[in-house]
């Protein structure tokens, strides 16, 4: 009976370690019962954007929608109030996919310009992705459901 106990709780405690021990995502829980795929496909709506430049990160108006389809196509409507540049409005659909290791969404527009994202937080109702710039700028842009 006390080998029954002490197995169990073994087992217990190395799948907690297993589960804490590394994250995917640089922010969230490092366990869901859904993939990263079903969570990932949704209609989300655009929370805010940050632009970083150096060590300086800058808060930016934004809004918008964003449709992730199970299908792989997406349809984008994003407007982010930029420093220096004012709005920019994105509207676009295309295709998307992810990387083997599913912390990497790219995105292929209609007039098949790709596009990077690294994923941060991906939850059921709360995302956020950071796109690099080629000036190594990055934006995060954050999303919820």
């Amino acid at each position: 009976m006390k080998k029954s106990i002490f197995k169990s709780i073994f087992a217990l405690a190395a799948l907690l370690l297993i589960f804490t021990s590394c994250a995917k995502y640089d922010e969230g829980s490092n366990f869901s019962i859904f993939t990263a795929k079903a969570r990932l496909v949704n209609s989300w709506t655009v929370d805010g954007a940050a632009y970083t430049s150096g060590s300086t990160t800058t808060q930016q108006d934004a809004s918008g929608t964003l449709t992730i389809n199970k299908d792989g196509t997406y349809a984008a409507v994003i407007t982010v109030n930029y420093p220096f540049f004012g709005n920019v409005t994105t509207n676009e659909t295309g295709t998307w996919e992810l990387n083997s290791d599913k912390d990497r969404l790219t995105a292929t527009d209609a007039n098949g310009n790709i596009t990077i994202y690294d994923i941060v937080l991906l939850k059921n109702k709360e995302m956020s992705f950071v796109e690099t710039l080629n000036n190594g700028d990055t934006v995060r842009y954050n999303f919820s459901s």
